[in-house]
């Protein structure tokens, strides 16, 4: 289920959000909106 997945996506950037380059955080949300 997308939306499970997303979900922990989501947690996990929120973890490691502060690791994460701009682009990495924008290239995981586009795939993250086109898989939805």
């Amino acid at each position: 289920d997308m939306s499970v997945v997303a979900y922990h996506m989501a947690l996990f950037v929120g973890r490691a959000g502060h690791v994460l380059t701009p682009e990495l955080r924008s290239e995981l949300r586009t795939s993250m909106e086109s898989a939805l």
